[in-house]
């Protein structure tokens, strides 16, 4: 064996070896080298964006908010040539089940989420059932009371920056 090979190591992300079926072309074949240096920058960024959003971080959710919006910006403007629409849709959804739940953990007791829940328009019950509730808040963020009382236009208004709409934004323009 050859001194050299005994030094460098293989990377298996830029090499990926597999069979080829003989009637699709080469290039329609695997990941590309490009396919998975950007598979793990969404890993790396989603975990950014979760340490982000922890909800102990004690923060107002605006300021949060703000801190995500900036992000988001860098990110998408770094890698706004590749094709990423359904990996931002979800991102989206994500995000903003996300700001519902550091909502639903800032409101802290049972009273204090019963009577905002009613503020927002929550039927008393529903709001006691809710507010009293043993499920998670990630459970409880996803529930259709809380999506039905801190809307997406509310969360807009808070100052929620949509991913989905500023990337479609840069690919209008070219």
């Amino acid at each position: 064996m050859h001194p050299l090979n005994q030094i460098l190591s293989h990377n298996h992300c830029k090499s990926r070896h597999c069979m080829v079926p003989f009637h699709r072309p080469l290039c329609l074949s695997g990941w590309s080298q490009m396919d998975c240096f950007l598979h793990q920058r969404i890993a790396k960024a989603k975990e950014r964006l979760k340490l982000l959003t922890k909800r102990n971080r004690g923060r107002n959710v605006r300021a949060v908010m703000q801190e995500v919006k900036v992000f988001i910006r860098g990110w998408i403007g770094y890698f706004r040539a590749a094709d990423m629409k359904r990996t931002l849709m979800s991102w989206d959804e994500w995000m903003r089940r996300r700001f519902r739940m550091y909502i639903w953990k800032q409101w802290k007791t049972p009273k204090t989420k019963v009577a905002n829940s009613r503020k927002l328009g929550v039927p008393a019950d529903k709001a006691y059932r809710c507010g009293n509730s043993r499920l998670g808040y990630w459970r409880i963020a996803g529930s259709p009371v809380l999506q039905c009382s801190i809307t997406n236009k509310r969360l807009a208004a808070a100052g929620y920056f949509s991913i989905l709409s500023y990337y479609e934004s840069l690919h209008l323009c070219g």
